[in-house]
C-alpha cells in the first residue's frame, strides 16, 4: 500500500516551518533544524509526528521531536522524504541518502 501520495513537492512544502535539512545527503544520520520563529515565536509549534518516506511512498522510518535528527543508517542510498507533523502543519521536504 501507498502511505504518501505526492503529486508535487510544491503542495506539500511550507515556508512557515523554516525547515532547513543540515546533512543533505545524508550518510548515517540526518539532522535538521528550525528556526527560532517556528520554535518560540507568537506560536510555537509543537511537534506530532516525524516520518521518512522511500520514493515509493511508504514509512521506513519514525522519530520524535526531541532530538532533531535520525539514524538512517540502515536505509539505502536513494531519495526520501522527511515528513514533519504538528497540530495546524505539514512540511515535507526531500533529502537523499548517499554513500
Amino acid at each position: 500500500t501507498c502511505d504518501l501520495m505526492l503529486t508535487s513537492t510544491e503542495e506539500a512544502l511550507s515556508n512557515d516551518f523554516d525547515l532547513q535539512i543540515m546533512s543533505n545527503p545524508a550518510q548515517d544520520r540526518l539532522h535538521w533544524e528550525f528556526s527560532e520563529t517556528f520554535l518560540a515565536g507568537p506560536y510555537p509549534q509543537e511537534i506530532d509526528r516525524i516520518s521518512i518516506f522511500n520514493s515509493r511512498g511508504k514509512v521506513v522510518k519514525t522519530g520524535n521531536s526531541e532530538s532533531h535528527n535520525l539514524d538512517v543508517g540502515d536505509l539505502p542510498n536513494g531519495l526520501y522524504f522527511l515528513e514533519i507533523l504538528t497540530r495546524d502543519e505539514k512540511v515535507l521536504e526531500k533529502f537523499l541518502i548517499l554513500r
